[in-house]
């Protein structure tokens, strides 16, 4: 017999053989069960109806569904069974498994085998036509024809091979990581084949590694797994002898996608598929916690299945699962306005206040396109301290500077926020995932912890099994940090102690990728934008009426936050989502505008023609061709008492139009070649108004991205163009028509009327143009070194000048409603105000708004593995997104920072395109406000009702300009007004004394208007 192997080079190929010959024999006793499954269909039923259906015995190896397809599965064991025995469930599609009329485990590429409860019999089991585990090794997509199910299986599982497995692969894990760090040229895997990698330059761990690990097999080979165990459990003494520097918080995470590459439906059902399968696991694994947020999900899973949801909240209860992230979903934070940001926060907080008793301190968006520079102050007003995400790591040019840092929003609001480096949201365990956020943790000389969320995410069922395990043994080995299970509010805790030692941020976290989703499907965005606007004329009638909060409202507003979402409004979901969409936001508008109408009727009586000032400014506007109106905030009257003279005309020639403040003419080609607005000339640069169409091929995320390449290729739409002009009693109009691209045509309308001094621009167009960007061009020679840009709630300045690399990596940028050019010190300028798009190119004084871009829809790039049994049903010409008729409205004008309140572009964002609601009845009652007045920039932005008392209600105003100021509100006697938080609690800080206040720059303030005797 030959002396113990010396020859360690040959180590790390037997390790990795071992390792598969354990994993072959985890799992044995395999007994076929026989399964009867019902039709599968569409329409999802539930359990108690599903009892009722047809079924017939399926065999293994066939094919079942069409994409998003329900059916259900019934499993009768021969015998109850004993608590150990394990069911096994082999399908492409994800399966729930319900026991005892409650779900008890999700079952997907990831979750194979689950041990069932003592005494189980019968088994039912929810399958769905998806497989979306896009990470896991085995998610190799849907057949064309449906889903492959091969069969369901009893089994036991071999305890010591799982605990000789485990043991053995967690330290194979960290020789094959230290391998490649020795040698980054070595194949990932060793082969057995061939010269073997030389181990004589190697460390002196890595020697002693291989020869634990070589010495551990030989005690395998000779006396079995438990002795393999027995080894290993002192090679981890041995290794554990130094104290790490570090702490990684792990926390079991889910990150389930509501809408993505599956519609709503099939998102409820993930919910109840990941909350089923964790509850298992914190019975499996009494050290394991986790957190999830989205109260709309809690809903979701309260609604299907209410067993699961009571016992939820019994582990939230014991402080295992933490139900924590401060809004209702894991919402966008460019594209809603402010208001229904701020919506997300207050059904947010109100939703865990009900799932576990208190408020979330934390705001978690693990994977949303970039954070608004007014989230911290809305975080802050909502009650959360803290903040995290995983998505600034994604920067494509500048790596964000800080892993645990102070996060100071444009007001100065501040937040302790931290970002997991050089990870992300889906994490596995693996050695790997752990290191590299070790190393990436950049605070790691004054923070000693960082947080790592642990499982499969964007709908891809969340923690195994196989990740517990690994949490149990990699803590403290050489070169990891030590480990332990916690929740995301006690990290946050224990960093929020720290926060004198840490950096500060301020500002936006702009994301350096995803900048397409700021245009991509823009029926959806103007849907979304028109539902907006509707609740705020919807809220300030209820105020008008004192007609309170109902049932109704708030389930709307809880739409229309849930389209929030950040896979949701940003376009980068599957078509079948805006399939659903498009329509229930388009009902849900006219719905809100209907029932304003009717409690305006309703509560004012009478039959005259009526009209309402949904804003809390007031408002001259032309109603109609014919009719100028005067309206004070937030009241209604009748037509004939609030008409007035516009005291102005507009005359118009072939290529001109002119009124009291405005004059433009066009050039040949129809775009704008000289501007006047109130005696100033716009020093233009190039044709305004002008179209210019770009190839769009992202090389990444199509429905997301808008490459830098891209927008160095654009060509000017120079089809000859028509010129006509037309007038009205309003004003008069010039509309240039041309085609655009190889299919496309484009009506373009500049349209001016008397008294006003912004020229709306309409653009009707007929967009035939896939793989394609339109942007319009506003080009003016401002050359200050930063732009403005409007943002949910205040505004931003950001570079528009060439330069550094973080100037740079803004090629597309995302504002909200409005932005602006200027020379330095913002009295002269350009300004551009959007009915409903958010996505544009500023440099040198050039704004290049985009209009419409054509990618291929999610599913049909580098995401159509997960759909293949779908396509079949959908059309060829709706790969593309954004086909179609389009009309987009914009208007530009001069931009002066100390202008009138009512020339801002923030005024004019709401002004332009909130038009007031007419109605058949009488005035409203006289309204408590008779307006603000101030010395700078703060808005009147928003009135809703108090959810408390029909008679009070919450005026919300906003500083736009980074201004501060003083301002007093002026009151009907016998109302008074206190500042309160977004929650309704007051502020001790906010003084209104005698109507009189201050506020500081981009503050938002919310008041509460009530009867000043109770």
């Amino acid at each position: 017999m030959l002396p113990i192997n010396h020859l360690l080079s040959l180590v790390p190929s037997r390790i990795t053989a071992t390792v598969i010959r354990l994993q072959e024999n985890l799992w044995r006793d395999l007994v076929p069960l026989t399964v009867a499954a019902s039709a599968s269909a569409p329409d999802y039923v539930p359990l108690a109806v599903a009892k009722k259906l047809r079924r017939a015995t399926v065999d293994g190896g066939t094919v079942w569904g069409k994409l998003f397809d329900q059916r259900w599965c019934r499993v009768l064991l021969p015998r109850p069974a004993d608590g150990k025995v394990f069911f096994n469930w082999r399908d492409e599609a994800e399966a729930t498994l319900w026991v005892n009329g409650a779900p008890y485990f999700g079952l997907d590429v990831a979750h194979r085998f689950c041990r069932l409860p003592k005494g189980a019999r019968e088994l039912w089991l929810e399958c769905v036509c998806v497989q979306s585990g896009v990470w896991h090794q085995d998610a190799t997509g849907l057949g064309e024809r449906g889903s492959r199910f091969d069969g369901a299986f009893l089994c036991r599982r071999d305890a010591d091979a799982w605990r000789a497995y485990h043991d053995l692969k967690c330290l194979s894990d960290l020789m094959l990581d230290e391998r490649r760090r020795e040698n980054p040229l070595v194949p990932p895997l060793p082969s057995g084949m061939g010269e073997q990698t030389p181990t004589d330059k190697v460390s002196p761990f890595y020697r002693r590694l291989l020869r634990l690990l070589d010495d551990a097999v030989n005690e395998l080979d000779r006396r079995g797994p438990r002795a393999l165990s027995r080894s290993l459990a002192a090679a981890y003494a041995e290794l554990r002898r130094d104290q790490p520097f570090q702490h990684c918080a792990l926390t079991g995470h889910a990150h389930v996608d509501l809408v993505w590459l599956w519609p709503e439906r099939v998102g409820e059902l993930k919910a109840a598929h990941v909350f089923a399968t964790v509850n298992h696991l914190l019975d499996e694994y009494p050290e394991f916690k986790f957190a999830y947020s989205q109260p709309a999900s809690y809903a979701a899973v309260a609604r299907h299945a209410p067993a699961l949801y009571q016992k939820v909240r019994r582990r939230i209860a014991s402080g295992r699962w933490q139900a924590t992230g401060a809004m209702y979903v894991e919402s966008d934070t460019l594209l809603a306005c402010g208001e229904a940001l701020a919506r997300s926060f207050t059904l947010g907080q109100r939703g865990f206040a009900a799932i576990s008793g208190r408020f979330s301190t934390l705001t978690w968006l693990p994977d949303v396109f970039g954070y608004s520079g007014s989230l911290p102050q809305l975080m802050k007003l909502g009650g959360a301290e803290y903040f995290f995400t995983t998505k600034m790591t994604w920067n494509a040019v500048n790596r964000f500077p800080y892993s645990s840092f102070v996060w100071r929003g444009i007001d100065g609001s501040e937040v302790v926020a931290h970002v997991t480096q050089e990870s992300n949201y889906v994490t596995h365990m693996r050695v790997a995932d752990v290191k590299n956020a070790l190393h990436g943790h950049q605070q790691a000389d004054v923070h000693g912890e960082f947080l790592l969320p642990v499982g499969f995410g964007d709908g891809g069922g969340g923690p195994t099994d196989e990740m517990c395990e690994r949490a149990r043994r990699l803590g403290g080995l050489p070169g990891m940090p030590t480990l332990a299970w916690d929740q995301p509010e006690n990290f946050f805790a224990r960093l929020g102690r720290l926060r004198a030692r840490l950096p500060v941020h301020q500002g936006e976290c702009y994301l350096e990728y995803h900048r397409g989703t700021y245009t991509t499907h823009g029926a959806l965005k103007a849907a979304f934008r028109a539902t907006e606007r509707a609740l705020q004329t919807r809220e300030a009638a209820a105020v008008a009426t004192a007609a309170g909060v109902d049932e109704a409202l708030t389930a709307a507003w809880k739409r229309a936050v849930f389209a929030q979402f950040h896979d949701y409004i940003p376009g980068s979901s599957i078509a079948e989502v805006y399939a659903e969409a498009v329509p229930e936001l388009r009902a849900l508008s006219a719905a809100q505008l209907g029932a304003a109408r009717k409690l305006l009727a309703r509560k004012t009586g009478g039959g005259a023609a009526c009209v309402f000032n949904p804003l809390p400014v007031p408002v001259r506007r032309w109603l109609d061709e014919k009719t100028f109106v005067h309206l004070p905030p937030l009241a209604g009257d009748t037509v004939k008492n609030v008409t007035v003279s516009a005291d102005d005309q507009v005359t118009v020639s072939a290529r001109g139009l002119t009124n009291k403040f405005v004059t433009l003419t066009l050039n040949a080609a129809g775009a704008v070649n000289a501007l006047e607005i109130r005696g100033k000339k716009i020093p233009l640069t190039g044709p305004l108004g002008a179209l210019t169409l770009y190839p769009d091929r992202a090389a990444n995320f199509e429905a997301w991205d808008i490459d830098r390449q891209a927008l160095s290729l654009g060509e000017p739409c120079a089809a000859p163009a028509r010129i006509t002009a037309a007038r009205d009693g309003a004003g008069a109009a010039l509309t240039v028509r041309r085609r655009v691209g190889r299919n496309s045509a484009a009506a373009v309308t500049f349209r001016l009327e008397a008294g006003a001094d912004v020229v709306r621009v309409e653009v009707a167009l007929d967009w035939r143009e896939p793989e394609h960007l339109l942007k319009m061009n506003f080009p003016a020679n401002y050359q200050a070194a930063n732009a403005r840009f409007g943002i949910p709630y205040g505004s931003i300045l950001r570079p528009q000048q060439p330069g550094a690399t973080v100037s740079e990596a803004m090629w597309e940028v995302p504002f909200s409603r409005w932005l602006a050019v200027f020379d330095e010190g913002e009295r002269d300028g350009l300004c551009v105000v959007s009915e409903d798009k958010y996505g544009a190119t500023v440099r040198c004084g050039n704004i290049g708004v985009s209009l419409v871009r054509s990618p291929r829809m999610t599913g049909f790039e580098y995401h159509r593995i997960v759909r293949k049994a779908g396509l079949a049903r959908l059309q060829p010409d709706t790969i593309f997104s954004d086909l179609g008729r389009h009309v987009i409205r914009l208007a530009f004008g001069r931009y002066d920072a100390g202008a009138p309140l009512e020339r801002h572009p923030a005024a004019l964002a709401d002004t332009l395109f909130t038009p007031p609601a007419r109605y058949r009845g009488a005035p409203t009652p006289p309204s408590a406000f008779a307006g603000l007045d101030s010395d700078g920039t703060l808005l009147p932005c928003w009135a809703l009702p108090a959810d408390d008392d029909p008679r009070a209600w919450i005026l919300r105003l906003n500083e736009v300009a980074g201004r501060p100021g003083a301002a007093r509100l002026r009151l009907a006697k016998g109302w008074a007004a206190r500042a309160v938080d977004l929650l309704g609690r007051p502020l001790a800080g906010k003084k209104i004394r005698g109507g009189k206040f201050d506020y500081r720059p981009y503050e938002i303030i919310s008041l509460r208007i009530e009867p000043s005797n109770g």
